[in-house]
């Protein structure tokens, strides 16, 4: 055999073997994108398509462009761009944000905290500012805020003190705990009186503060959970 024939022969073989790898993500990628769309697999798909990080979050991307395709996979294909955490999937998560009528806002708002990314700030800030909004969804916004806050996100947090909007207190209540900010602390109290849950109480519990422990304390009793310092 001439050894140009045997280099090429060797240099097929080596491409077949470092391509194989490849080939095989990309198919496994492809299952996943459509499990999720199984409404008997989803949740599984969903969570591995996390577990394969990056290199799922632009066939994500794609999926979240495809009309008429389930809710579930929508709301599943957006909570995974969240967890994966790759910022990437800031502008896209948004846009579904800003649509008053994709019925996906509470999710794209819940992980765009989880992806940390300052750009999304004014956009959070103007839905939990938006008191025509959904109470609930204003208060996922100032969660989220918290996670991706630049300095004009944290004027307004503060500001909502002064103005006893208790529904960004209640989303955000961790950042003005740790924060120790002044003037929360009643505020907080009241938030926790009209938008608490077990998590929530429990985050008050462990605050180091007495009044908002007993507060934590007092609203277990209210609804029934037990909760000891």
């Amino acid at each position: 055999m001439k050894p140009l024939a045997l280099v090429l022969i060797l240099a097929a073989l080596v491409f077949l073997n470092l391509s194989a790898p490849a080939q095989a993500g990309s198919d496994r990628l492809d299952r996943l994108i459509k499990m999720l769309q199984d409404p008997n697999l989803h949740m599984g798909a969903r969570d591995m398509l996390v577990e394969e990080g990056t290199s799922a979050v632009m066939p994500l991307i794609a999926l979240l462009k495809q009309a008429d395709l389930p809710i579930h996979t929508l709301n599943d294909a957006i909570y995974a761009l969240g967890k994966i955490g790759d910022t990437r999937a800031t502008e896209p998560l948004m846009a579904i944000a800003r649509d008053r009528r994709a019925g996906l806002r509470d999710r794209a708002i819940s992980s765009l905290g989880d992806l940390r990314d300052s750009r999304a700030a004014g956009l959070l800030i103007s839905v939990m500012e938006d008191k025509g909004d959904d109470e609930e969804l204003r208060i996922r916004a100032a969660a989220s805020l918290v996670e991706c806050a630049n300095a004009d996100a944290l004027v307004h947090l503060n500001a909502a003190v002064k103005s006893m909007d208790l529904e960004i207190l209640a989303g955000a209540h961790r950042y003005y705990i740790e924060k120790k900010v002044p003037g929360a602390e009643d505020a907080l109290i009241k938030a926790l009186d009209r938008h608490g849950d077990i998590m929530m109480a429990k985050d008050y519990l462990r605050s180091g503060n007495d009044n908002l422990r007993k507060a934590a304390i007092e609203w277990g009793y209210a609804h029934n959970h037990v909760l000891s310092p």
